[in-house]
């Protein structure tokens, strides 16, 4: 597309309208877009090289005509390209009525001089002659020469208001590594007030084990913790909605580093039968289903209450300290299928993935491998209440002795105890 001299300015990051260090503002006649995050997908199964910007904005459905200015090194002109998709990453069915939507705004890529360049930054315009008013870093974490992919654990939100859950990421950092996490992503709201909890992610950090993004809540919502807090316990829709930003900026900073990832919280983990790793619990399943094409593998639901009394004369000889391996007895029955599921999501089909399973996926309809309970489920360590009753098949208090993760007890407690003794936590 044709440029004149003064057409498609760089814009000067000094005249970029922010709403704070996260996210940039895009104001349009059909609303406004909030920024996060760009990522260049030269995926095999994506039809073209493709833009994904991840976004909230204050309008369901947008339909406003944009164009992406999309600048590499060393060149002074941008290409345009027209926006394609408002991709909503988020089922309508479940509601809609959080007032801000989370989105990936896509444009195909153009060649340049019949080259597929990678871009350096990406800007969004209503008209191709303006100077932008955003510019969003584009990320394309490609594997360097003799890397082999590995698998991730993402960690979609992170924020406490009346803990300070030190020994629980110990705990929860610890296992997930034994298991086989090479990496852990980990997205926390701002402002994060614990000095021990920026201790904790330094020491991770400085293995090489954990990468902290930071965030908040856009669209002029509260950020001070506990106005947050109670904004969102009110508010429901708005963190279901806003979640699916960490969540997806998690897969697309993996798509090339890692095949697979695990959407899991701080308070749950997927544990194996028979002391088998993630990698190999993952291949017995792939070739009991005769290589079936899958986009997830999704294990089901239990839950470990924490909040019932432990039994008379309990001393498991762990540091009581350590939530999960103080916690061996679950709900007699799993829950629901599907219901509070967890899966490993496989990076090189799925373009939404959500809490529990993929949304959309690249070239084909999601596919997904049901993991059988005695080969693994996911361990759910929370409080129990009515709340959860809606996720089960039976409504009983009922529990069971369960001591699947007590087979790498003696390990993690070593590796946990150390940390801590590191850390000056003990």
């Amino acid at each position: 597309m044709k440029k004149g001299t003064d057409c498609a300015q760089l814009p000067n990051v000094l005249n970029l309208d922010y709403e704070n260090s996260f996210w940039q503002l895009f104001t349009t006649k059909n609303g406004t877009f909030y920024l996060y995050s760009a990522y260049y997908d030269i995926r095999p199964r994506s039809p073209a090289p493709t833009m994904r910007i991840l976004s909230m904005s204050n309008t369901l459905n947008p339909t406003v005509p944009v164009s992406c200015q999309i600048w590499f090194n060393n060149r002074n002109d941008p290409e345009i390209a027209k926006v394609v998709n408002y991709r909503l990453l988020w089922e309508p069915s479940w509601g809609t009525g959080a007032r801000i939507y989370p989105y990936s705004i896509e444009c195909e890529v153009p060649t340049v001089n019949g080259q597929n360049l990678v871009p350096v930054a990406v800007s969004l315009v209503e008209n191709i002659c303006d100077t932008a008013t955003n510019l969003i870093k584009v990320t394309h974490n490609a594997l360097k020469p003799g890397e082999k992919k590995s698998l991730a654990v993402c960690v979609k939100r992170m924020y406490f208001v009346n803990e300070e859950p030190i020994f629980k990421l110990i705990e929860y950092l610890e296992l997930v590594r034994i298991l086989g996490a090479e990496k852990v992503y980990m997205y926390v709201l701002e402002p994060q007030q614990s000095a021990k909890i920026e201790k904790i992610f330094r020491y991770y950090e400085a293995q090489g084990l954990l990468e902290v993004s930071r965030i908040t809540i856009p669209g002029q919502r509260p950020n001070l913790p506990i106005l947050r807090h109670l904004y969102i316990k009110k508010h429901l829709h708005l963190e279901w909605m806003f979640e699916n930003i960490p969540t997806n900026d998690c897969l697309y900073k993996s798509f090339y580093r890692h095949d697979l990832i695990a959407n899991i919280d701080l308070d749950e983990v997927i544990i194996p039968e028979n002391g088998l790793s993630w990698r190999q619990m993952i291949q017995k399943v792939v070739v009991s289903s005769k290589d079936t094409p899958y986009s997830t593998i999704t294990t089901r639901n239990s839950y470990y209450p924490i909040n019932f009394p432990k039994p008379k004369n309990w001393n498991p000889g762990v540091p009581p300290q350590f939530p999960m391996l103080n916690t061996i007895r679950r709900l007699t029955k799993y829950s629901k299928p599907l219901h509070s599921a967890k899966s490993f999501f496989n990076t090189e089909n799925v373009i939404v993935s959500h809490s529990h399973w993929a949304l959309s996926c690249l070239g084909q309809q999601c596919s997904r491998l049901d993991v059988p309970t005695e080969i693994a489920t996911s361990h759910h360590y929370r409080p129990f209440g009515p709340d959860q009753f809606a996720n089960q098949d039976v409504i009983s208090n009922a529990t069971v002795a369960d001591y699947s993760l007590w087979k790498w007890k003696d390990q993690l407690v070593a590796k946990c105890v150390e940390a801590a003794r590191d850390l000056d936590f003990l």
